[in-house]
């Protein structure tokens, strides 16, 4: 069907069976075949209704969806028809908008009821009835930017529904086994096209990272017949189960107003377990990827659990006394929603080059999760790629505070969202920077200003989304995030100067004056600058003792030896002013005495150090001047050495007034040849070797001879 022609009806008809080429080796795409082939426009003023396709070996209908932005609610022009006994009922491609409405649709005895994995962000399923099915209803969005929904509502969806026959399923056990209502969602960077490559199927598979956030909403769905022993020898049918292929991450998905008949309590759901083979530098690395156990799944209203409840897949450093596992589903019921999904990610340059997993995300009661890097999706020729993004989601239980530690140096920008959580529900996280640097809390692009510890109470209850606290003896940051959807917060490693300054006056006297804003007012007067660029970050006794932090007006993402210096200077700059100033007297408050102060040059992670660079290459410059200098000094030393023993050859006849070496040691008064004497005994004429000697201090009449040779002959003419 060309959708480009208007006003296109097809109605009432019945189409049996169609041949599916499968790809043949060496092929790059399928040779794709559905019994119902729609493609090339949106099909305006049509209608294709009524229809049933029966036996078809591959695909009942490959065709748009509805615009779901143009037309919010069904029916669409693709409704009313009836796909049986094929692989695939409907796959439901994309629309011009980015919202794919499908809707009137009937399918059994199919391995995969409805499909959608292209282009949009908002998909929105309507009064389907689907049953005797592998996997019911697979809804997947992707590519587009923004928040992105899928929805499953007003639908039927069965298991076995010819249980009062059992004889129709004997001998087929197979087909009445491992039946699934839905699968849970996913939004991915990617997605798939018609006609697929090899490499995009099967069609659940998923070829690219994960987004940062989706979800599924499930409501006013009737779920019947997944019953353990309902039909002999059908088993392990269940309502919904998470995507076998879903290493990195699944949507949220929230379940409401639901209707249960016949249902099995072990046939509620299943979770999949990671996939052994991931384990290995071409997907996970060296441990599974997590994401697969990271799924929150809620019962808002107790209609599918019983209670309100979380259901989370069989994590046991996270579930273990605080939900009950069921081995059967491989998953946890926890009897409440006080659970969310911390989501966070590197949004530096290299977030796909550099590692900081295993990740580890704890609490003070004992809780524990353990977090890896998304998979390597890509291709480098017969090769994959070695990237794999530094996207992280972590169940967590709501309302606590939590210790994050990585394996590796932070990024400059990490950015964090509590999801799937109420707006009420807050977490607490605390993380610590190998390096004392300055680390900003940003809400859409806004600074959010540091608490300052008061009472020893860091961050209350009652703080909003971003309060943070900056620790700066043990380099640590503490930020709080809440469930609202607005709440979606950057941390960001600044350059700057980090300082602190001990004024001679009463804490409580500090602070009843508003010290903290004073002091700002100070400091941004003496360097001239906005008063943005100036925090406060902690006050403590002693007298009182202020830490404080001023930002380079250079930010720069990356550098070079230019752009380093730049900051340097700059921080330097600073450093001097606010010396100059205590010097002066200017960087007093309130007419107190400063006792002491410090002040300190700090910068983002960047991968270019010149300092580094330069002290590096100094330092092999000198490394290089000494060994060439020592080479130098032996050779000359080794070569005077011989010129010194050949010249001290001798005869015992002769008289060593004729020697050479006499002539320059008495010539320049380095020894007096009367007091030396030759042992003769000590004499080998064969090698021409000779020991000399006095009575009392031959050693150093010796040493003073040979050093005096080795002067003299070293600066006389002749030697060079």
């Amino acid at each position: 069907m060309d959708g480009r022609i208007k006003d296109l009806y097809f109605r009432n008809n019945l189409i049996i069976g169609n041949y599916y080429q499968k790809v043949q080796p060496g092929e790059k795409l399928i040779d794709f075949m559905a019994a119902v082939m729609a493609s090339g426009g949106q099909f305006t003023d049509s209608e294709v209704s009524g229809n049933i396709i029966a036996g078809c070996d591959n695909t009942g209908f490959a065709a748009p969806g509805g615009d779901c932005k143009a037309q919010p609610v069904g029916p669409w022009t693709f409704r009313d028809n009836v796909v049986h006994s094929c692989k695939i009922g409907w796959i439901a491609y994309t629309t011009d908008s980015g919202c794919i409405g499908i809707s009137n649709f009937v399918g059994y005895k199919l391995e995969d009821g409805v499909i959608t994995h292209f282009e949009a962000n908002d998909v929105r399923a309507s009064k389907i009835l689907i049953t005797d099915t592998t996997r019911g209803v697979m809804l997947g969005t992707g590519k587009i930017a923004g928040e992105h929904r899928n929805l499953l509502t007003d639908s039927y969806i069965g298991g076995t529904a010819l249980h009062q026959f059992p004889s129709a399923y004997a001998g087929r056990e197979q087909e009445c086994s491992d039946l699934n209502g839905f699968l849970i969602s996913f939004a991915t960077a990617t997605v798939k096209r018609i006609p697929p490559t090899p490499t995009m199927l099967p069609w659940r598979s998923l070829i690219s990272d994960a987004l940062f956030e989706s979800t599924l909403v499930v409501k006013n769905v009737i779920f019947e017949n997944f019953k353990e022993g309902l039909v002999p020898g059908c088993k392990r049918n269940r309502i919904f189960t998470s995507n076998d292929y879903a290493s990195d991450a699944s949507a949220n998905t929230y379940i409401s107003n639901v209707i249960k008949n016949n249902i099995g309590s072990t046939n509620l759901f299943y979770f999949q377990n990671p996939n052994p083979e991931w384990i290995g530098i071409e997907d996970c690395g060296g441990w599974m990827c997590t994401g697969i156990i990271n799924i929150i799944v809620k019962d808002l209203d107790g209609s599918f659990i019983g209670s309100p409840s979380t259901i989370i897949p069989n994590n046991r450093k996270v579930g273990k006394d605080r939900c009950t596992l069921s081995i059967d589903m491989n998953g946890y019921i926890c009897n409440n929603l006080n659970w969310g999904l911390l989501t966070f990610e590197s949004l530096d340059a290299d977030r796909q080059t550099r590692l900081i997993t295993p990740i580890n995300i704890s609490s003070a009661d004992g809780f524990r999760n353990d977090i890896n890097t998304y998979m390597d999706h890509g291709w480098d020729g017969f090769y994959t790629s070695l990237l794999r993004l530094s996207r992280f989601h972590s169940i967590v239980q709501t309302n606590k505070n939590y210790l994050i530690e990585y394996k590796g140096t932070l990024p400059n920008v990490l950015r964090f969202q509590l999801q799937a959580a109420d707006p009420s529900d807050w977490v607490v996280a605390r993380q610590r920077y190998t390096n004392p640097q300055i680390v900003l809390v940003l809400k859409k692009g806004q600074q959010i200003k540091p608490n300052i510890p008061r009472n020893g109470v860091n961050i209350s209850v009652t703080d909003p989304c971003g309060a943070n606290v900056y620790h700066g003896g043990e380099q640590t940051i503490e930020f709080k995030m809440t469930g609202e959807a607005t709440c979606d917060i950057n941390l960001v490693v600044s350059n700057g100067v980090k300082g602190e300054v001990r004024y001679k006056m009463d804490i409580d006297d500090f602070f009843r004056q508003d010290g903290p804003s004073a002091f700002i007012d100070n400091v941004a007067w003496i360097l001239g600058i906005d008063l943005t660029r100036v925090r406060v970050t902690n006050v403590i006794k002693g007298s009182t003792i202020v830490s404080f932090e001023v930002l380079s007006q250079y930010q720069y993402e990356t550098i070079n030896s230019e752009t380093y210096q730049q900051i340097e200077e700059d921080n330097q700059w600073i450093i001097s002013k606010l010396r100059e100033s205590f010097e002066a007297g200017k960087l007093n408050l309130f007419e107190s005495e400063i006792l002491d102060l410090s002040f300190r040059s700090t910068m983002k992670n960047y991968e270019f150090q010149p300092s580094q660079s330069l002290t590096d290459t100094k330092s092999i410059i000198l490394i290089g001047v000494i060994i060439g200098a020592t080479v130098l000094l032996v050779t000359a030393f080794y070569c005077t050495y011989k010129q010194y023993r050949r010249k001290a050859k001798v005869n015992p006849q002769n008289n060593i007034q004729n020697d050479n070496l006499a002539k320059y040691s008495i010539n320049n008064g380095a020894v007096a040849a009367t007091n030396l004497t030759i042992d003769e005994s000590n004499l080998d004429n064969t090698e021409n070797k000779l020991d000399w000697t006095t009575e009392s201090s031959s050693k150093k009449i010796y040493q003073s001879k040979f050093i005096s040779y080795f002067i003299i002959i070293i600066s006389d003419p002749e030697w060079s």
